[in-house]
Parts: structure tokens; C-alpha cells; sequence
């Protein structure tokens, strides 16, 4: 087998390693350098697995990329800004423009995104195409006076076999839907996404259909209703939440209002994330109206 990275090689069938993917593999419990983390990261569990016991798996060479205007946000960017001493223009002048900002430059985000691709194969057998991304996020807040208030370093590893909920957004949507759902009083964001698609049922009955006009927008179950758009729907609105279903390669829940009216949300996310969503739904609309009508 041969593994070729950036600046590691794994070759023959566990006949030989280099020191820089396994470290000193002659003591236990040895180390695995940053390259192999994240090869292993971006290959399917199976394939590594494999790879590792000798099945002669075949990886080609991935790639590293960087997206986004910022190559290097980590957490020692904290420590440049002091609360209640630096300034915004403190910060303009260090980090330049931002990534994303708030309407009334309330809170700055600084992003970066790495990417690791991998294409394993065990000849005659298989071959699988995989990618890890982490995206990394430092967010600061100003007061009315523009004074530094806190700072955070957020590292999310959101997508590839690991990961377990979608890419935070590197302009800070997430933030400025919490921005709007808190202004118009309807409390704080639980979950949010940038790039939900919602479709009304077909007139006169809750069915999905392809055919009935879409749009996008911002999406958001907040303590006090949840966000369709740039429309509020109170809990006490809401009669039921549909199961997840899959339509049009994605994946939707469906929310039938106390008039039989239904609107059907597409969620970017994983299935199993889109469920947490449902769940969050149920429980808001239980806590509020009593316990819905569950299919």
C-alpha cells in the first residue's frame, strides 16, 4: 500500500511507517502527528481500520485548502483584545475588515475553513470519496461605545465522517438571525440555519408536493416562536410536527398550523441533526400548547 500525503508516506501493507504519521511507534502508547489525524478524519472508519491491520487499502492524496478570507484564526487571537480597555478600531486595525458584522457593529466575526480530502479504495472491492472541514470562528462583542465586551475562539469539526452538526456560517448568520429573532421579542435562538427552503402544502390538504412555489431564507426555533423567513409563528400556531421526510434530495419537516395549513421546512443539515431539530420543535410547541398530535 502506498499513502501519500502532505509531507507523511505510509508504504506496503504495515510493512513500513514514517515517524512523522505514527511518531515513535516503537513506545506505547505513540503519538500520530497532525497529518494523520487528519487523513484519518477524512477516511471513512472502515477503510482506516483496514489500512491499519493490513488490508492493502490504497489513498490517494488529499488536499488542504483554506477558505475564506483568514488563514490564521486560533485561540491566541484572544489575547490581543483586552475587555473594556481595546477598542473596535483596535480591532479593525489588527484583523482588518471582518468577516461578518452585526447591523450596528454590536459583535465582529473572523472566519477560517480547512478542508482535508481523501479517496481510499481496496482494489476489486471498494472505493470511497470522503472530506473533513473544521471552520473556525472568533467572534467579539462591543458595547454602545465600542469597547471591547468578550471574545471567543469557536473550532467546530462539522462535516465528514465525525462530524455531527452542519458548518457554522463563516459570515455570522447564525448570529444576525439571534440578532432579529431577540429584537422582535421572541426570546433566544435555539437553532438556526442561514438556508432553509420552505414550500406551503397543497392548498387544501398537508401534502408535500413538488410542484408548489419555494423560497429561502432563515430558519429558527427560538423560546417563543419559530422563524419561517422573515415570518414569526408562535407556538400556540402550531397543531402538529410532522416526521422528517426525504423529498427533492433533502430532507424536510413539515408543520401543520391550528387553521390545517402546513408549511414544509428544508433543513441543511444531517438526518440525524434534522431530527434533534423536530424534537426541539415538539417540545417547544408541548411547552406551550400542550402536547401535539404526533404521527
Amino acid at each position: 500500500m502506498a499513502i501519500i500525503g502532505t509531507g507523511w508516506t505510509m508504504t506496503s501493507c504495515w510493512s513500513s511507517a514514517s515517524t512523522e504519521f505514527f511518531g515513535n511507534i516503537g513506545s506505547f502508547p505513540f503519538s500520530i502527528s497532525s497529518h494523520a489525524a487528519r487523513w484519518i478524519r477524512a477516511v471513512p472508519w472502515p477503510i482506516a481500520c483496514l489500512a491499519m491491520l493490513g488490508g492493502c487499502v490504497v489513498v490517494q492524496p488529499w488536499h488542504q485548502r483554506d477558505i475564506g478570507s483568514r488563514r490564521a484564526i486560533n485561540p491566541d487571537t484572544l489575547r490581543q483584545f483586552v475587555p473594556g480597555t481595546s477598542t473596535r478600531l483596535d480591532v479593525l486595525l489588527t484583523l482588518g475588515e471582518p468577516d461578518g458584522r452585526a447591523q450596528d457593529d454590536s459583535w465582529f466575526v473572523y472566519s477560517a475553513s480547512k478542508s482535508a480530502h481523501a479517496s481510499a479504495s481496496i482494489p476489486f472491492v471498494a472505493s470511497v470519496d470522503s472530506k473533513s472541514e473544521d471552520v473556525d470562528r472568533f467572534i467579539i462583542r462591543f458595547d454602545p461605545r465600542g469597547f471591547v465586551v468578550n471574545a471567543e475562539f469557536v473550532r467546530s469539526e462539522c462535516s465528514g465522517p465525525r462530524g455531527t452538526h452542519a458548518c457554522p456560517d463563516r459570515n455570522g448568520a447564525d448570529l444576525a438571525i439571534a440578532d432579529a429573532v431577540a429584537a422582535n421579542g421572541y426570546g433566544s435562538v435555539l437553532v438556526a440555519y442561514g438556508g432553509a427552503i420552505f414550500k406551503n402544502g397543497e392548498s387544501g390538504k398537508c401534502s408535500f408536493s413538488i410542484y408548489t412555489t419555494e423560497a429561502t431564507g432563515p430558519f429558527a426555533v427560538a423560546d417563543k416562536a419559530v422563524m419561517l423567513g422573515n415570518t414569526y409563528v408562535r407556538y400556540e400556531s402550531v397543531s402538529e410536527v410532522l416526521p422528517v421526510m426525504h423529498k427533492e434530495f433533502g430532507r424536510w419537516l413539515g408543520l401543520r398550523g391550528s387553521d390545517g395549513s402546513c408549511t414544509f421546512v428544508g433543513i441543511p443539515d444531517t438526518e440525524e441533526n434534522v431530527r434533534r431539530v423536530r424534537d426541539l420543535l415538539i417540545e417547544r410547541v408541548s411547552a406551550v400548547s400542550g402536547t401535539p398530535r404526533v404521527p
